[in-house]
């Protein structure tokens, strides 16, 4: 009796299946692990935004304390560039990244926008009594 030997040319739907699954794993971790590093990189940016803009919003309190405390209007002049809106009822007013722009707080080519194209809104609050006035800001996106 001769034994008949198979010869095995190329690989079993098994093995193919088997090594195509282990290459899908991979990539699908490789895919997650690479969003998550985008996601981290795009929190830092926007961050990073929020500190900027932050630091420009306390100086200009610093600059402008005397007319945020007594909460006066600015539409434009060469030494209060504004745009500021005041609110009397709510002792609270409103600027915009164009203000702190004007204000040579910002570079021109700032953006009003985040990296998710959400704008933001500055409100600076007074509270406290005269002439101690507590005056603070909120930057929202």
């Amino acid at each position: 009796m001769e034994d008949i030997i198979w010869k095995k040319n190329g690989f079993t739907l098994i093995e193919l299946i088997l090594v195509i699954s282990v290459g899908l794993a991979i990539t699908f971790a490789s895919f997650q692990q690479m969003l998550k590093t985008n996601e981290y990189n795009q929190a830092k940016i926007i961050g990073e935004q929020i500190k900027q803009v932050g630091n420009s919003v306390n100086s200009y309190i610093a600059v402008h304390y005397d007319k945020l405390s007594s909460l006066q209007d600015s539409n434009g002049s060469t030494q209060d560039p504004g745009p500021r809106t005041c609110g009397i009822t709510t002792s609270t007013c409103s600027i915009s990244i164009n203000t702190l722009i004007n204000e040579g707080l910002l570079p021109q080519t700032y953006s009003d926008k985040n990296l998710f194209n959400s704008p933001y809104t500055i409100l600076i609050k007074r509270s406290g009594t005269s002439p101690y006035y507590n005056v603070t800001g909120l930057i929202t996106t």
